[in-house]
C-alpha cells in the first residue's frame, strides 16, 4: 500500500510541476509530430513488410524475424538476478529458446508490476528487430520522422519495439514501465514523467 502511494503521490506531483511549465513548452511537446512528404536519404530505400515469425506468453506476443538469434536474444534477457525468480533457472518443462524468452518477459513484466505496486491487465506486443537501423525505418514508418533510438513504445496498438543488437532485460523493463503507466493511469503521461518511473524500476530490479 505505501509504495502504492507513494507512485501516485510521483504522478501527481510530476503532473503539477508539468501543468506549471510554460504554455509553449507544453505545446511542442504535446502536439502531433509534423508530417513531411520528403523523406530523408537513410530512409528513401525502406524495404518491404518483414515477414515475421511469432509465439506467445502470458503477457506478451512476441515477435521476431528469421534472421534473429533467439538465444542470444534469450541471453540478453537474463544479465539481472530478479527475486524470487533467479537469473538462469527455468522450470523443467521451458527448454527451447523461445519458451525461455516467453517464460523470461513474464518474470519482468511480473518484477515491474511489483516495483510499481500497479496491476493492469494487459497483453503487450514486442517486435524485435535485427539492428538498429531496421528499428530506426519502423519508427520513421510510423511517426514520418527520423530518430536513433535502441526502443519505443506505440500505446496505440500496445507494441514494443526493440532491436537484438542493443537489446537488454534492464532496456526491456523501462519500456515494460511505460505500458504499466499507461495502462494504470488512463491517460497518456508526457515522456518525462515516464522516464522517471523507468528509471526507478530499472534501479531496484533486483534489489
Amino acid at each position: 500500500m505505501k509504495k502504492r502511494y507513494l507512485t501516485m503521490s510521483m504522478v501527481l506531483l510530476a503532473s503539477f510541476n508539468y501543468m506549471l511549465l510554460p504554455a509553449e513548452y507544453i505545446n511542442s511537446v504535446t502536439t502531433s509530430l509534423e508530417m513531411s512528404d520528403a523523406i530523408p536519404d537513410q530512409y528513401a530505400g525502406l524495404s518491404a513488410p518483414q515477414s515475421w515469425n511469432t509465439f506467445k506468453s502470458a503477457y506478451f506476443t512476441v515477435y521476431y524475424l528469421p534472421q534473429n538469434d533467439l538465444k542470444s536474444i534469450e541471453r540478453k534477457l537474463r544479465t539481472r538476478t530478479l527475486p524470487s525468480f533467479g537469473r538462469n533457472t527455468y522450470p523443467d518443462n521451458v527448454r527451447s529458446s523461445a519458451e525461455k524468452i516467453a517464460y523470461r518477459l513474464d518474470m519482468l513484466f511480473i518484477r515491474t508490476r511489483e516495483l510499481l505496486d500497479t496491476y493492469p491487465d494487459v497483453h503487450v506486443n514486442l517486435r524485435i528487430f535485427k539492428t538498429r537501423q531496421e528499428l530506426d525505418d519502423e519508427y520513421y514508418k510510423i511517426y514520418k520522422k527520423g530518430k536513433d533510438t535502441a526502443s519505443f513504445y506505440v500505446n496505440k496498438n500496445k507494441t514494443i519495439y526493440v532491436c537484438e543488437s542493443d537489446l537488454t532485460d534492464s532496456l526491456i523493463v523501462q519500456e515494460m514501465a511505460r505500458v504499466i503507466v499507461d495502462q494504470d493511469i488512463g491517460v497518456i503521461l508526457p515522456a518525462g514523467i515516464k522516464n522517471m518511473f523507468s528509471s526507478y524500476v530499472n534501479s531496484h530490479l533486483d534489489e
